[in-house]
């Protein structure tokens, strides 16, 4: 015969089961700590220190090894080499001409502490025996920030504060600093795609516990939960919302709406919890119609973000095409950047398109020709460089074919115009819509 389980086991078995909480996961988009939107290349450059022990500098190496591993395998930038940023400083180049930002660092302070104490204890027979603990504990503060290589402007610091500690009663057995550094190291930068980039996370959802005494009522939100924890979400969802209807629980119809949101449709969550607070006055319904259209408003955002990301590569992607299959014959092409404002984009613009013809075996002449850089320097103080003028240039630099860049408007507002002349035949061969198309 089977043995029956006490009474304070069945007792505790309950309170085990009913305190089991049923929740949903919901994927949610949230956008960087830092304002990296319009950001599509970035340099790391090596973290500095603020001492030159050797602590230190294994700190800075770490950190710039681990930045630079974690940027890269987000995805999310074009990495530019730090040596190649180097060497254009090293001969004057404006480095915002081939680089949106730069990602820098310092070690601020690192101390090791070592300490010892006696303590006793007793063994098996109750004598008192001592006996000496080592410990170890290293400290340890980082920051990193993100600047615009246009004009230096610091777009956002990051700042860590960490410690870890260590203690055996061998002191060889202790965790070397070089060790707990790393630890600390990777504790603190595993996030570092949160601060640089829009990401995604997992949150969870808990239903609401049907606290109805009806044993009808009671076994269909049973049902319920276990169709919602097989992930069986449509029919879970039908037989709250079928509750709801037939008894007007709260609990059934809350549950309702959070399944609705994770099955993806956020904003039909929002309008039925909307719904149920009309019907309900419940003040919860009312805060998560507030959650969802802030969870909405945010992924917005997020797809704003990455569209702001990926369109400057796509008009010039769009651009390097259209100027390409425009070209006369034996083109030997000119670029130029014209713009008013906004130059050092117009400038990366002009630079990534001119590599983007060179790599389709386009002649390109050499801007630094004496003739094109007094048409720049003309068009910057005089605001205008007319056709004919050009024609005479084109023909001092041995150029048969213009394109004139130029970026206007402001924030996100910011157009591309393209122009092209043929200067043999001086006539305007391609001129750049005004259409959304070349947004920046």
């Amino acid at each position: 015969m089977k043995e029956k389980m006490p009474l304070w086991a069945l007792i505790v078995l309950a309170v085990i089961l009913g305190g089991c909480v049923t929740s949903v996961p919901v994927q949610v988009q949230r956008l960087p700590n830092l304002d990296t939107r319009g950001l599509q290349s970035i340099s790391i450059e090596p973290f500095t220190v603020s001492d030159y022990s050797a602590l230190q500098r294994i700190a800075a190496n770490n950190l710039t090894t681990t930045a630079t591993t974690n940027i890269h395998a987000m995805g999310h930038f074009n990495v530019i080499a730090y040596p190649e940023i180097a060497r254009l400083r090293s001969v004057n180049e404006n480095i915002g001409n081939h680089v949106d930002a730069l990602f820098t660092g310092q070690v601020v302070s690192l101390t090791v502490n070592n300490s010892s104490s006696e303590q006793t204890r007793k063994d098996r027979d109750g004598n008192e025996i001592k006996y000496t603990v080592y410990e170890r504990e290293v400290e340890m503060s980082f920051n990193y920030r993100l600047t615009r290589a246009r004009d230096g402007s610091i777009i956002g610091i990051i700042t860590k504060s960490d410690k870890r500690s260590d203690s055996n009663e061998e002191q060889v057995k202790l965790a070397t600093p070089e060790s707990m550094i790393d630890t600390i190291i990777s504790r603190n930068m595993a996030n570092l795609n949160r601060d640089l980039a829009p990401y995604s996370v997992t949150e969870r959802r808990q239903l609401m516990r049907e606290t109805s005494k009806d044993k009808v009522v009671k076994q269909r939100a049973k049902n319920a939960m276990s169709l919602t924890r097989s992930g069986n979400y449509r029919n879970a969802q039908e037989e709250f919302l079928g509750i709801y209807r037939d008894t007007n629980s709260f609990a059934a119809a809350y549950n309702t709406g959070i399944l609705i949101e994770a099955q993806g449709d956020m904003n039909g969550a929002a309008v039925f919890f909307e719904r149920i607070f009309s019907e309900t006055s419940n003040p919860r319904a009312s805060a998560e119609v507030a959650r969802i259209r802030r969870t909405m408003s945010e992924a917005d955002a997020v797809s704003g973000f990455r569209e702001t990301q990926n369109q400057r590569d796509a008009v010039i992607t769009l651009m390097i095409n259209t100027i390409f299959a425009h070209l006369p014959n034996a083109a030997r092409v000119a670029l130029i950047n014209n713009s008013e404002s906004d130059r050092d984009l117009a400038e990366f613009i002009t630079n990534s398109i001119t590599a983007g013809l060179q790599s389709r075996n386009v002649t390109i002449v050499d801007r630094s020709n004496r003739a094109l850089l007094d048409a720049e320097r003309n068009y910057q103080l005089m605001g205008y460089v007319s056709d004919h003028e050009l024609v005479s240039i084109g023909r001092e630099a041995g150029v048969n074919t213009f394109v004139l860049i130029s970026v206007y408007g402001i924030g996100s507002m910011r157009r591309l115009s393209v122009r092209m002349i043929d200067l043999e035949r001086n006539t305007v061969i391609y001129q750049s819509p005004q259409t959304n198309e070349m947004n920046l």
